[in-house]
């Protein structure tokens, strides 16, 4: 119903309802008595809805059975593993090509210059435009040599020497560190009620399409690569 229902009395809302539902029940009675439900359209619709009402209902069943606290805490526990969660930190780094370059520029952000200034005038990466700006990240974000390099190095300094990676030569500066805290277990477990239900839906569905015979008519294969 619309918002503006609620201004009526309580009566009339369900008065009104009721002679819907009244309504709908007796236009179907007289469809039947025409004959409209044998019409070869509304046929092939009716059957689509009893088919999707079937689907959606062994669905919530094989969710509902499959689906329990042991589930949800073996994701969570799997999602922490795999997440790593732990130390961050935020850096700016600026990139060059050449070790010599990049030398250089340590000797102008060691003096003092502005690093972030340096970045936007210096740096050949695509966080120039920024100041060099990274934000915050996991060790694993980041290639091997500059993550060593970022999280060896405190909030405020600089790495004392260039950083060689395949992109280049990066001049690293960290300016904060933190410690990020798993999610509990309430916070995240409508994410993965969902993940799991949809993850069991796709298995059923597996399932019987490898039992039952298929046969696909006037599909189009995807082109080879």
């Amino acid at each position: 119903l619309p918002l503006q229902a609620s201004q009526y009395p309580e009566k009339f809302v369900t008065n009104f309802l009721i002679t819907r539902l009244i309504d709908a029940r007796l236009t179907a009675v007289e469809a039947r008595r025409q004959g409209m439900h044998q019409d070869p359209t509304v046929k092939r619709r009716i059957e689509r809805t009893v088919e999707q009402l079937l689907q959606n209902a062994l669905l919530k069943k094989e969710v509902k059975q499959r689906l329990g606290e042991k589930q949800l805490r073996q994701a969570y526990r799997k999602m922490l593993k795999d997440a790593r969660y732990g130390d961050e930190v935020r850096a700016r780094h600026i990139l060059l090509k050449t070790q010599k370059e990049a030398l250089a520029v340590l000797s102008r952000a060691q003096r003092g210059e502005d690093f972030a200034e340096l970045a936007q005038e210096l740096s050949i990466g695509p966080s120039g435009k920024s100041g060099g700006d990274l934000g915050y990240f996991t060790a694993g974000r980041m290639v091997p040599p500059f993550s060593a390099a970022a999280f060896a190095t405190r909030p405020g300094q600089i790495t004392s020497t260039p950083v060689k990676t395949q992109f280049g030569w990066h001049v690293i500066k960290v300016e904060d560190r933190r410690r990020i805290s798993p999610p509990s277990l309430k916070e995240v477990r409508p994410q993965l009620q969902r993940e799991l239900a949809q993850k069991i839906r796709e298995d059923l569905h597996a399932s019987l399409r490898a039992k039952a015979k298929v046969k696909k008519i006037g599909t189009i294969e995807a082109p080879r690569k």
